[in-house]
């Protein structure tokens, strides 16, 4: 089962810059959500050692690794020439593509990755001896490859973040820990022969696990947690060992990084098409009308652990069952009894303290107390539907209204009189047949099982309950202002590009509620920057234009992800977001 992840040390508070903000005060419209206090996942809280290099927030404590092969990367294919019966052969030069697939894409960010891997070894002799040849050319290579030949997988299967912490990683765990993980990268794309399997990518896999061994850099330090990181990264090697590169990226992957490949059949944003052909909208997609908190924070987790990214494809990216593993994560997120002041967004009540809130409500001073309410996406379209029908039925005289009043009180999860439950099955008979068989057995369990209001959360706390644990990094909300600009982008690319997600929240000044996405990439198009963002209401990725995103009156949210909110407002990200170029 998908449950919560690593608790997380209490955020930091603000340093005095103005820009920095307690990460608890944004908040969320769609989407929301919170994670449960332990799981399968649970570890001791996160340290964050001193960064090694100049990127952004590179923290997390090392780890031990085995010595990978060197990775190949993929390069550009040459187009044909044509011939003409009777002629010379000439060649035909290819029409240059708004983007191709190519081994140098990412050659910037693969040196930057190798010079910082090379100035973390020098200067630490036991890094040294652990980061060898083959494994730097293996975090290198992760973080030069691209994804996919889809625009949308540009960007390598790790970051240089992700790869000096899974060098930090190696470098701290104890030696039999570092002797199992090289046993794991020494057998990556073999079959039981011992041989490459036809197909497999070691690379690959190599640069998964290493990704993998980053996420559980903390507990792969701790002689108390190691036994279960090392377990986790056990059965995740086993699990994609020998298997094509493309179906191991879309494993460990819960965005859409392939535009050219249809992987999901359902529409995100109607429950009842079961037959959706479209190819960029197969990502991570949120539960609930109010869960996009929790489903972006799983999803900053999802790309940041692959572990935790093959657990939620196996449970469906976009498995609306209000009961499944993904949902019951968001839910129990979203609904998580929340307390934080100003100074704090995570205060402890004494239990006297919290049997008063339980009693009457009443907090400490300061204190303040947040929950959200889950109203699941697939309820709330049949109730809608529902209810039309039955104003039409009552009106066209088919039912009585006493019976549309008893499938409504049913599918609110009201207890039925016998009398009662026969004016319901009149009342469901009547709707069904006026809407091909609609609501089914599987809308009305969850009607049945939603709160009777959707209600958000704070982004912070989603983030600190399910991705900070993996991250390794405290988030801060940092407020865009009145629009986005120039110099908010600027930060926003040199963390992104460092291989830093950053969740943002949209809203419209001066109305309540909001709506989370997810940065993850950025490039220069045409002389244009552009911004790859992945939305979990739509299910979709996409690259976004510099010039929409300082316009606040560019109504990319509806175009691109069918939202309503207006511009990006705020976006979470490490603490040092707010340094200037060059520190």
């Amino acid at each position: 089962m998908i449950s919560g992840v690593r608790k997380t040390t209490p955020q930091p508070t603000s340093t005095g810059t103005a820009q920095a903000q307690q990460p608890a005060p944004s908040q969320v419209g769609r989407g929301g959500g919170s994670a449960g206090d332990a799981s399968t996942f649970d570890s001791t809280p996160t340290t964050t050692p001193p960064p090694v290099t100049t990127t952004p927030d590179q923290t997390t404590t090392p780890t031990q690794t085995t010595t990978p092969t060197q990775t190949t990367t993929p390069t550009q294919t040459t187009t044909p020439t044509q011939t003409t019966p009777g002629t010379d052969t000439v060649p035909t030069p290819p029409a240059p593509p708004a983007w191709s697939f190519s081994s140098t894409i990412n050659a910037d960010r693969a040196k930057a990755t190798r010079d910082a891997l090379n100035k973390y070894a020098a200067g630490d002799e036991k890094a040294a001896a652990r980061l060898t040849p083959t494994i730097i050319d293996a975090l290198v290579n992760g973080v030069g490859t691209p994804k996919s030949q889809s625009i949308l997988g540009q960007e390598g299967v790790l970051g240089r973040r992700q790869a000096m912490d899974a060098a930090r990683a190696l470098t701290g765990m104890p030696q039999a820990a570092y002797d199992q993980v090289s046993a794991m990268l020494d057998q990556a794309g073999q079959g039981p022969d011992g041989k490459v399997v036809d197909g497999a990518s070691p690379d690959t896999e190599r640069a998964l696990i290493l990704k993998a061994a980053a996420a559980r850099t903390a507990p792969l330090g701790d002689a108390n947690a190691q036994e279960q990181a090392v377990g986790e990264l056990q059965w995740f090697s086993n699990t994609i060992r020998g298997q094509g590169r493309d179906q191991v990226i879309q494993q460990t992957s819960v965005v859409d990084v392939d535009d050219t490949k249809n992987t999901s059949t359902a529409n995100p944003l109607d429950s009842t098409v079961t037959n959706d052909q479209k190819a960029d909208n197969d990502g991570y997609a949120q539960r609930f009308t109010s869960s996009c908190a929790p489903a972006v924070a799983a999803m900053v987790r999802g790309e940041a652990d692959p572990v935790f990214a093959l657990m939620l494809n196996a449970d469906g990216l976009q498995n609306n069952d209000p009961t499944s593993d993904g949902s019951s994560l968001e839910k129990a997120v979203l609904q998580k009894d929340r307390f934080f002041n100003d100074t704090n967004p995570d205060v402890q009540l004494t239990p006297d303290q919290l049997a008063a809130f339980r009693k009457d409500g009443s907090l400490p001073p300061g204190v303040e107390h947040k929950t959200g309410e889950a109203v699941s996406r697939v309820g709330q379209q049949a109730r809608k539907v529902m209810d039309e029908k039955l104003d039409e039925a009552v009106a066209a005289g088919t039912i009585t209204k006493p019976q549309a009043e008893a499938l409504r009180k049913d599918t609110q999860g009201g207890t039925l009189t016998d009398a009662e439950s026969t004016d319901r099955d009149a009342a469901l008979k009547a709707v069904r047949d006026a809407n091909g068989n609609h609501p089914t057995d599987f809308e009305l369990k969850a009607m049945r099982g939603d709160k009777p209001r959707e209600d958000f959360m704070l982004m912070a706390h989603a983030l600190r309950d399910l991705a900070s644990g993996v991250t390794n990094t405290d988030y801060w909300d940092f407020n865009a202002g009145k629009s986005m600009d120039g110099p908010m982008l600027d930060k926003m690319e040199k963390v992104l590009s460092s291989g830093v997600d950053l969740p943002a929240r949209l809203s419209t000044p001066g109305q309540d509620g909001g709506h989370f996405i997810m940065f993850t990439d950025v490039r220069n198009q045409g002389g244009e920057r552009e911004f790859l963002a992945s939305d979990p209401w739509s299910g979709r990725s996409t690259w976004l234009k510099e010039s929409d995103l300082v316009n606040p009156k560019s109504d990319w949210p509806r175009r691109e992800f069918n939202v309503f909110w207006q511009q990006v407002t705020d976006v979470f990200a490490p603490i040092d977001f707010i340094k200037p170029d060059g520190q």
